[in-house]
């Protein structure tokens, strides 16, 4: 059956209203039926209920001109031979914006999507919501109070809304296919104790969340009045570039004495700024001199380049090129300001408060009765008050069997509470709790408890409670380990029933195990396991806390954990088909219609769903995406899969020689080239070595897909063009000075692309001195060079050391934004080489480790970084290692660096697929120091299950157990 078959695109009539839930609704008389089934089809995300019952709710990503539908099965949820009600949530406002959906019953359409069904704007979440939210537009801000209730059921009246409108025949929503994403799960996980229990309050002063008027860098002012001399701290919800009070540089949240009087107050930010200033005192604040009447904030916008290319400059960067942002903070007075400046300022639009900042900026304080976690109290110790939380049956929070938990006020305070749930999940949030009218619950999720304490996201929402009982499930999905609560506006007791986060992500099965007598590597095992579990949402993603984006670079680590671990091969198929779909001309029409050099197909599959503007290319991305699809057939063996990818890949290829300079070697200006979280010397224009030793491999592995395929012309080309490639890199990409491989080639040739390219994106030119003092060595882009067979024999033995300097552990987290031009900074190289930044490099190193024969210190690697995370507490892979600030990493789960998962069973349990599906495999263990291991890896047959153990000479005796068509082939 094809879809739509009657279904029209609807969507709310009138003007599009961007940020906005809106509910749809549509009764239907259902008689006698076997099967039911709803088809639908959204922009965005959505919600189903059937007759009053929640059925599903999801997000959802693949490209409009290949647009994909889901077959819900709503058969128990219908009532036969009576009126139901279909009802959906949906997210929109923006061009994708639009709804299809038809019931099918018995293979008959008994109603489909078209201008009779209702809708209404759900205006219990907040549209004007301030912040920002993972993939949603804005914070999420629900008001009970304004609930539509019992409005997916039967007896709801909607006669008062209004009818939908047919969405303009734009063909943008074409080429449908049922959904390829997997069925979710939806399980609730209860915390399993209290990381904190305490009494709390907004901190008194002056708050203002100051809006940016149009892009540029916003100098923000304001006069602050003292009555008497004071004390004051500086709150933000983002840290400034810059702060200044009467012209003086001040420390966020740090005590500032002020006389009585006027004193001057200067913010610079590329952003939006929520500042809190703090104080017991009796302060103003005015920007009368500034902006006129009336004014107590103003701003100076001043244009200027946004940062273009995001990992090759700094918001640092494009504010130094202002040299009205110093002139603008040394001014001690507003009238001096005024006189520098005298038409630049003007009013600031303040917006409401977020969530997020009140619960960062609240001051905390401990009860007699209360608790609070090491971690917190040793960064940020709680006033001691002799308040009591008035709290009853607390376990309740934690275990709804205990029996409802009890929070009555206390006079003068907020209550707060954290739950840890033990580990890191995702999902949404619920709640069931009877509480008044009025009262706020500012929720956030988070990951860590680090050395700053408490390491909050801008992952939360708040809830303002109607009176009596009431249920809530949270319309964004969250990961996170720790959910905080602080309840404010109480005027009477709040009970919750129950507190959760349903698990939300795709139902995979651990058919993959490893274990071994080293105890610490079953740890490491379970651990990179379970992160990449994590990051296998509707699509793989980088990590549940932050982005929860499909990044493609990302994706091949996971995609590897997936393959060995879970066999989940649709799954891996359907990304890998999303990012082949980002090479049609359909994608260059969506997204890049304007763009001469996407129209001459110059451009690389893309980096991160849909598109990461200006280009959607970081090419070391598309390279990692080829080596997935090589890796799809070799582990699952499907010949239609390998049919369909190989026409992405070539493709893929066929644009690299379009992006190919003069002397062989990957030129692609605009790109995003990165290879980790290093301060490698890396452009977005160029010649940069890693580029190309990426590009050398995919030809290789695009050949051998021919190959498969009786493709023997493409595959004697694609051969040809990878030894052309890495003949190129031997020319062009080593020095013979430092004898290694420069990670971006930088001579005279290469300084004339510098000339021309900074001159057409207006970017700062070096001098050709300055340019050449950028050239770097680095671990990375010479660990490449060996994993990937382009050194020839004498220069790997050059280079070798420098991918066995892993085994000091000497790591250094950075951008090659925050390289340094001239002589280095401190800091920044080991010995003048880059060292490696982030456990997702060592997926590299530890291939090449072992292919090189040093798989002890591979091992040694896996045992020190991975056990380190594990003695700071967590039990997922950091997306870097610890970072100087005192955070512990950004992402306390990022799949990235789930590479032990990939390892244990590949190398020391020793599973090798030889043919294609495992038909044929081999084990050849790496012992080590260990005596034994077991585990299995996933087949499309069914798991091998393999153990050894070393016999009296050493020797490993190895047992295997394999399903009918997996062959073994003992090792020679």
């Amino acid at each position: 059956m094809t879809f739509p078959l009657k279904a029209k695109k609807i969507w709310t009539s009138g003007a599009p209203a961007p940020n906005t839930f809106s509910m749809f609704r549509r009764e239907v008389e259902v008689g006698a039926f076997e099967q039911a089934s709803l088809r639908i089809s959204t922009g965005h995300y959505y919600a189903l209920y059937v007759n009053g019952e929640h059925v599903t709710r999801l997000f959802h990503r693949y490209f409009d001109f290949h647009k994909q539908y889901q077959d819900v099965d709503i058969a128990a949820y219908l009532k036969a031979e009576s009126l139901n009600t279909i009802a959906l949530l949906c997210y929109g406002g923006g061009a994708d914006s639009g709804l299809m959906a038809e019931l099918i019953a018995d293979g008959d359409v008994l109603t489909a999507t078209d201008s009779s069904w209702r809708w209404q704007r759900y205006s219990a979440y907040n549209a004007q919501a301030p912040g920002r939210a993972l993939l949603f537009g804005i914070e999420e801000q629900y008001d009970a109070r304004h609930e539509a209730l019992g409005w997916s059921g039967n007896a709801y009246d909607d006669s008062g809304w209004a009818f939908c409108e047919a969405v303009r025949a734009d063909n943008k929503w074409r080429n449908f296919t049922p959904s390829t994403t997997c069925n979710l799960t939806y399980d609730p996980v209860q915390g399993e104790s209290f990381a904190a229990l305490q009494l709390c309050k907004e901190r008194e002063g002056v708050k203002a969340n100051l809006t940016l008027p149009r892009q540029g860098i916003a100098v923000f002012a304001t006069v602050i009045t003292c009555c008497e001399e004071t004390t004051i701290s500086l709150f933000a919800s983002n840290a400034p570039s810059r702060v200044t009070v009467d012209g003086q540089p001040v420390a966020m949240e740090e005590d500032l004495p002020l006389s009585a009087g006027e004193h001057l107050l200067v913010l610079t930010s590329l952003g939006s700024l929520e500042l809190l200033i703090h104080t017991r005192g009796d302060i103003g604040v005015s920007a009368n001199t500034l902006a006129g009447a009336d004014a107590d904030w103003a701003v100076m916008v001043l244009e200027s380049q946004y940062v273009k290319y995001p990992w090759h400059e700094s918001p640092g960067d494009v504010i130094r090129q202002a040299p009205e942002v110093d002139e603008a903070h040394g001014k001690p007075t507003a009238n001096a300001l005024k006189a520098a400046f005298p038409e630049a300022f003007e009013a600031v639009k303040t917006a409401q408060d977020s969530s997020f900042f009140r619960v960062v900026s609240q001051e905390c304080f401990m009860p007699p009765n209360g608790i609070v976690h090491p971690m917190i109290s040793k960064v940020h110790p709680p006033t001691t008050t002799q308040a009591e939380i008035n709290i009853s049956d607390s376990q309740g929070l934690l275990n709804p069997q205990d029996g409802p938990c009890v929070i009555r006020p206390t006079e003068g305070f907020d209550v707060h509470f954290i739950v840890d749930l033990g580990r890191e999940y995702i999902g949404y949030v619920d709640m069931t709790l009877d509480a008044p009218q009025g009262t706020l619950l500012d929720i956030q999720c988070f990951e860590l408890l680090d050395d700053t304490g408490c390491f909050y996201m801008r992952n939360g929402f708040s809830y303002v409670c109607r009176e009596g009982d009431q249920q809530f499930t949270s319309n964004y999905r969250r990961g996170g380990r720790y959910i905080s609560v602080t309840i404010r506006n109480m005027t009477a007791p709040v009970t919750f029933h129950s507190l959760a986060l349903l698990h939300n992500a795709a139902p995979v099965e651990r058919v993959g195990q490893f274990t071994c007598d080293d105890a610490l590597l079953n740890t490491v095992y379970e651990m990179s396991r379970d992160t990449a579990e994590l990051c296998m949402l509707d699509t793989y993603v980088d990590c549940p806390g932050h982005e929860q984006n499909f990044w493609v670079g990302d994706a091949r680590v996971t995609a590897m954990v997936n393959l060995l671990n879970f066999g989940m091969y649709g799954f891996n198929q359907h990304c890998i088909r999303m990012v082949g779909q980002s090479l049609s001309p359909d994608y260059v029409e969506s997204n890049f219609a304007d763009n001469a050099e996407f129209r001459a197909n110059r451009f690389l599959s893309m980096a991160a769903f849909q598109a990461y503007p200006p280009a959607s290319s970081l090419p070391m991305w598309s390279y990692l995406w080829v080596m997935q699809c090589h890796d799809h057939f070799l582990h699952g063996g499907n010949m239609e899969d390998l049919e369909e990818n190989y026409g992405y890949v070539s493709r893929n290829m066929e644009n690299s020689l379009l992006l190919t300079g003069d002397r062989g070697l990957l030129d692609y200006d605009g790109a995003y080239n990165l290879i980790e979280w290093a301060t490698n010397d890396l452009t977005p224009y160029g010649e940069v070595t890693a580029n190309s030793i990426f590009m050398a491999k995919s030809y290789e592995l695009v050949a051998e897909m021919a190959d498969v395929l009786s493709k023997a012309e493409d595959a004697e080309r694609y051969r040809r063009l990878a030894q052309e490639t890495k003949e190129a890199i031997n020319a062009t990409c080593w020095d013979e000075e430092r004898q290694a491989y420069v990670d971006t080639v930088r001579d005279e040739v290469s300084y004339k692309t510098h000339l021309r390219f900074c001159e057409e994106q207006e970017m700062e030119v070096l001098s050709y001195e300055d340019y050449l003092s950028l050239s770097r060595i680095s671990e990375q882009t010479n660990t490449l060079a060996l994993l990937y067979d382009i050194a020839p024999e004498d220069r790997a033995q050059k280079i070798l050391p420098i991918l066995t300097r892993v085994k000091e552990g000497h790591y250094i987290f950075g951008s090659p934004a925050g390289r340094s031009v001239g002589e280095p900074k401190e800091g920044e190289l080991v010995d003048n080489i880059v060292a490696i930044g982030s456990p997702f490099f060592l997926f590299f190193t530890i291939d090449a480790l072992f292919k090189t024969g040093h798989g002890d210190i591979a091992m040694q690697v896996m045992r020190r970084d991975w056990g380190d995370m594990l003695e700071h507490g967590t039990n997922t892979c950091w997306e870097t290692f610890k970072m100087k600030d005192g955070h512990y990493t950004r992402s306390i789960a990022h799949a990235w660096a789930a590479s032990p998962a990939v390892y244990l069973q590949r190398n020391v349990l020793g599973i090798t697929p030889l043919k294609p599906g495992f038909s044929e495999f081999t084990v050849t263990p790496y012992t080590s120091n260990l005596q034994r291991a077991s585990g299995s890896v996933a087949t499309p047959h069914g798991p091998i299950h393999v153990s050894w153990e070393l016999n009296g000479n050493g020797e490993p005796r190895i047992e295997v157990d394999a399903p009918d068509g997996c062959a073994y082939v003992p090792p020679e």
